[in-house]
């Protein structure tokens, strides 16, 4: 059974001004979207799912149409505050979906094979998509599961911080933690933070972190559906809170159900958090078409 690729789509983009899912980014007016869903059919995904919010629906179907028609399933699922138990949250004020652990729970019934989950906001590359494909492929069970690891020095801008979970891994590069983290460079180093930039400290070029592409087994899906009801009775500030699935892996990790094999990655990431990072996006994806690496256009 070929695995399926799932698109974390539904996010609200406060920080960008508006839906940076369907910003346009290639020659052809393609989205990031676009290009993970191009390497995924290349790596030998079978199925996509779209977790989108019901709004983006129309747009959505009218950007991909028929474009994956012969190459892969195209699914759409929908992320809503109130879903899957409205009798306890619709009496939440509460505007936003809960976060990545929930958005997956939009896959109950939809998906029943070994899957990835990508942002939709973040360029992984070629061959990011290849390495979970195989280990979806060859190596997934309900006790083994993946996740891609990214060289920092490949997802840290030369100017400005970010957020970046930094991984600690065992000697078998198995996962045992997971700690967010702010992340720069001064001077061609890479440097993290984590008491909110007071203090800095240096960090190997290739220190692993995570960018949330992971490689499930379906039974993740049951799982946190479980869990979410304990999460909803007793979460602090349920205005704001998320059900995060870092925080959901950390927990299986320290509780001995599961194991995390961190898959090794050296491409350079590309995402948007700010409208500012639009046009290096951009210009970056022509740089990949003039080199061959996409076609022009892609899904002709």
């Amino acid at each position: 059974m070929k695995p399926t690729v799932v698109v974390l789509a539904a996010g609200m983009g406060s920080r960008f001004g508006g839906n940076k899912q369907t910003a346009v980014v290639g020659l052809k007016d393609e989205y990031i979207i676009d290009y993970s869903l191009y390497d995924a059919w290349k790596a030998g995904f079978g199925k996509a799912v779209l977790i989108i919010r019901p709004e983006m629906e129309a747009d959505m179907r009218e950007h991909f149409g028929n474009k994956l028609e012969g190459k892969m399933e195209l699914v759409y699922a929908f992320q809503e505050h109130d879903f899957p138990y409205p009798e306890v949250q619709n009496k939440i004020d509460r505007p936003k979906p809960w976060g990545t652990s929930h958005a997956i729970l939009c896959l109950d019934g939809k998906v029943n094979e070994p899957f990835a989950v990508i942002n939709a906001d973040d360029y992984y590359g070629q061959s990011s998509m290849q390495v979970v494909a195989d280990f979806l492929r060859d190596k997934v069970s309900e006790d083994l599961q993946s996740m891609v690891g990214f060289e920092i020095g490949n997802t840290v801008p030369d100017n400005g911080t970010v957020n970046r979970g930094v991984c600690r891994v065992d000697g078998d590069n198995f996962l045992e933690y997971i700690e967010e983290s702010k992340a720069q460079k001064t001077d061609g180093q890479s440097q993290v933070s984590t008491d909110s930039g007071e203090t800095w400290k240096d960090v190997p070029h290739d220190t692993p972190v995570s960018m949330n592409l992971w490689g499930y087994h379906p039974s993740l899906i049951g799982w946190l559906k479980d869990e979410f009801k304990d999460f909803l009775k007793n979460t602090p500030n349920p205005e704001k809170d998320e059900y995060l699935l870092p925080t959901s892996i950390y927990d299986w990790i320290q509780a001995g159900k599961i194991k995390v094999e961190v898959l090794p990655c050296n491409e350079k990431w590309l995402g948007m958090t700010y409208r500012e990072d639009l046009p290096v996006v951009q210009k970056a994806m022509a740089a990949k078409i003039a080199a061959g690496e996409y076609p022009l256009d892609l899904w002709a």
